[in-house]
């Protein structure tokens, strides 16, 4: 027997034998069954022998075995964006999908399920990095990088060339003088 998709049903489909005169197979549609629910029709149990009714329920149940692994795949794929998803959606309003105190008792529990679920999977909590301090750049709202550094050498390049070509002065540049003691340089200022 064979199980051919057609839209959201599954075909029956059967061979019953060859036909010389037209040289080809002589195949039945027994019936279908619906591809979603893969429940039997009472009709379609009636037509079917013993055999091909434990080769639908053998197909049947390795479908369902199948649909369930893929759905359970997508469930562990997809399951940190769901979180995600759901926690922006609890931030965003709790009052515009009816929460109840129950749903949240519902989910701590499934979190507290969780961590336990993973530590004996063998997964190790992440460990959470310190928030850096701020530094002074940081504070009055500015990032400080290489790009700004290089952008802001260029607007002072150009600043100094303006203040030259009207006739301003730069100021020398000064080095730095120590500072020396008065002993070391051998005055005696009392």
């Amino acid at each position: 027997m064979q199980f051919k998709p057609v839209g959201n049903r599954i075909q029956l489909v059967a061979y019953r034998g060859y036909d010389q005169e037209k040289r080809r197979a002589i195949v039945k549609v027994l019936g279908s069954i619906d591809a979603y629910s893969l429940d039997i029709p009472q009709t379609l149990l009636e037509v079917l022998s013993d055999e091909e009714k434990t080769e639908v329920e053998s197909y049947i149940a390795d479908t369902k075995a199948k649909n369930q692994k893929r759905n359970n795949a997508l469930s562990i794929e997809y399951i940190a964006s769901n979180l995600d998803r759901v926690a922006d959606l609890v931030l965003g309003g709790v009052e515009d999908y009816e929460l109840s105190e129950q749903w949240g008792v519902e989910v701590w529990a499934a979190i507290e399920k969780m961590q336990k679920s993973l530590r004996k999977a063998g997964f190790k909590r992440p460990v959470r990095q310190p928030n850096p301090k701020p530094v002074k750049q940081q504070q009055t709202g500015f990032e400080l990088n290489q790009q700004w550094a290089e952008e802001a050498l260029v607007a002072l390049d150009a600043v100094q060339q303006t203040l030259k070509k009207a006739g301003f002065k730069l100021p020398v540049k000064r080095a730095k003088l120590k500072t020396v003691n008065q002993q070391q340089a051998g005055l005696d200022l009392d």
